[in-house]
């Protein structure tokens, strides 16, 4: 069959705090560029990672309507804590402004890493958040006494993208990321992958959400679709919950004996086959839609799922018109796409209900957790 469309690939990361994970993953495109490949990422910020643990105070966060009041954010808090010292913040302000100048993506996170659903934001809310995410990155120089020689190379004003903490979007998200200028919204969690992706219905943001993948073990009882996301997070979860002793067992919650490098290994591959099942789907599709992975920089499980999600470029990037791009490209080419087709394409459905109902069980599990940055 002959295709005459690109294969896009877009890989992002979350949260974006720790110093020796933005040195490795620059240091992994810059490594391919230097054999004439071009991988861009996404890096997805959460804006308390630009603010001193001792400044802390001046971050405080939406309320909402929690049913609960000891679920209400308090000033100074957050659900991944802030950003270290003040030597860590101008290192994390280097390595944004060099990912910038390499050609990477820089992207909004929120602030707090809260649960928006859980907390029943909405759009008065989200303002609250999006406008201390613009305050945070625009005067991190002044709030840590740095001045005018510490800053970002990027106005926040110009940041097209979004994903929500825990992919929990909340009334009025798309009302306020309209207003505050964004183009797309990677929250969403979808059912077809086989699809190109459209606007949220009556909006003008993209729908980038991520879709539901074979998970090789396929269904478990704390999986019972055999499916998750194409996020780092996500299969640690369903990897590492898999092999803990269950509860009203001795040893509770441990993990069990057999967790060894050699079911490391296992864990390794079976995310590298799932990731490239999932990469064949798109490619051998005529209409090849779009993929999609979302990583942390935490390296979970002794860092298998990003050697394996190395493994995976290494493997496709030399495939012919496969082309890896930031989303803020991708939502240019679905600009371009759209004013050539002749009717809108149906609306991918919605699996956020379901995953969004575990999460809520788990703590966030399946999304995200407390230590992903």
């Amino acid at each position: 069959m002959h295709y005459t469309k690109k294969q896009l690939i877009c890989v992002a990361f979350d949260n974006c705090g720790l110093i020796d994970s933005w040195k490795a993953i620059r240091q992994f495109s810059l490594d391919l560029k230097s054999k004439g490949h071009v991988l861009p990422y996404t890096f997805f910020i959460s804006a308390v990672k630009l603010i001193a643990d001792r400044n802390r105070s001046i971050y405080d966060g939406p309320d909402g309507r929690p049913y609960r009041w000891s679920d209400r954010p308090k000033p100074g808090q957050s659900n991944i804590g802030f950003g270290g010292s003040v030597d860590e913040i101008k290192q994390r302000v280097e390595q944004i402004n060099l990912a910038t100048a390499e050609g990477h993506e820089i992207a909004s996170h929120a602030v707090g890493h809260f649960f928006a659903e859980k907390l029943r934001w909405n759009s008065s809310e989200w303002s609250t958040e999006f406008w201390y995410f613009e305050e945070f990155l625009k005067h991190v120089g002044r709030n840590h006494g740095f001045g005018s020689e510490v800053s970002l190379d990027i106005d926040p004003k110009q940041i097209k993208g979004f994903r929500a903490p825990y992919l929990q979007e909340a009334s009025g998200l798309n009302k306020t990321l309209t207003n505050y200028g964004f183009g797309y919204d990677t929250s969403d969690i979808i059912t077809d992958s086989s699809i190109w992706p459209t606007r949220f219905s009556n909006t003008s943001i993209w729908n980038f959400g991520l879709p539901l993948i074979d998970h090789p073990l396929g269904i478990t009882p704390t999986n019972p679709t055999g499916k998750t996301i194409p996020m780092d997070w996500n299969w640690f979860y369903f990897d590492v919950e898999n092999q803990t002793i269950p509860k009203g067992q001795p040893n509770s919650g441990q993990l069990k004996p057999e967790t060894d490098p050699m079911k490391r290994e296992q864990q390794k591959q079976g995310m590298l086959d799932g990731y490239v099942s999932y990469f064949e789907s798109c490619y051998y599709n005529p209409d090849r839609p779009p993929m999609h992975i979302g990583h942390h920089f935490k390296m979970y499980n002794h860092g298998i799922y990003w050697q394996a999600l190395q493994e995976f470029i290494a493997q496709t990037i030399d495939k012919p018109d496969v082309e890896f791009v930031t989303y803020t490209e991708l939502m240019q080419r679905c600009v371009s796409r759209e004013k050539a087709l002749p009717t809108p394409e149906p609306i991918a459905e919605s699996a956020k209900k379901e995953l969004i109902e575990i999460a809520a069980d788990t703590g966030g599990a399946v999304a995200c957790g407390p230590e992903c940055c």
